[in-house]
């Protein structure tokens, strides 16, 4: 069926009550993937953990804006990066508009920019070519065989977007 998600109990009756809301809450969310979901929910798990000893929460419809920045710099820290600390946040804001809460939360571009989250690369390089590439293979493809379709395919996917496999079909 997929990944589940069991709330671990601490022993201490607060903390737990809060922990069996969330457990409830997982149980009956059928948005996102098992995988997601699961990721979401160990997140909240942390953030039940930390804030509710500090804040005595009772119901996890009751989190604000305070809460999260206080589980932010708590995050901080402990040396957590702000790409962590960021999709903690989004399982947070997930479970939250799950329920009939009596806060609102804040946007969050705005509440990571106030607690001071900056932005977080995804990782991925850019393969797009050089001009200079670009008018170096251009050029060498005009002395082959074919090298006018070749020259075309290359605009083609030079001007298009397109990858050159798929401008050479």
């Amino acid at each position: 069926m997929g990944k589940r998600f069991q709330y671990t109990p601490t022993g201490t009756q607060k903390i737990d009550d809060v922990g069996n809301q969330l457990q409830k809450i997982y149980n009956h969310t059928r948005q996102g993937s098992y995988a997601t979901r699961a990721r979401y929910a160990e997140a909240m798990e942390r953030f039940i953990k930390i804030v509710v000893p500090e804040f005595h929460i009772q119901k996890l419809a009751n989190i604000s804006d305070k809460h999260l920045q206080y589980y932010v710099e708590y995050q901080k820290n402990n040396g957590r990066t702000d790409k962590y600390i960021k999709t903690d946040l989004s399982g947070i804001r997930f479970f939250h508009s799950q329920m009939d809460t009596k806060n609102k939360l804040s946007d969050s571009k705005t509440f990571n920019k106030t607690v001071g989250l900056g932005s977080t690369p995804d990782g991925r390089t850019d393969r797009a070519w050089r001009e200079h590439e670009y008018r170096e293979i251009h050029n060498k493809a005009g002395s082959c065989t074919n090298g006018t379709k070749i020259q075309g395919m290359l605009d083609c996917a030079k001007y298009t977007g397109t990858r050159l496999d798929e401008a050479a079909t």
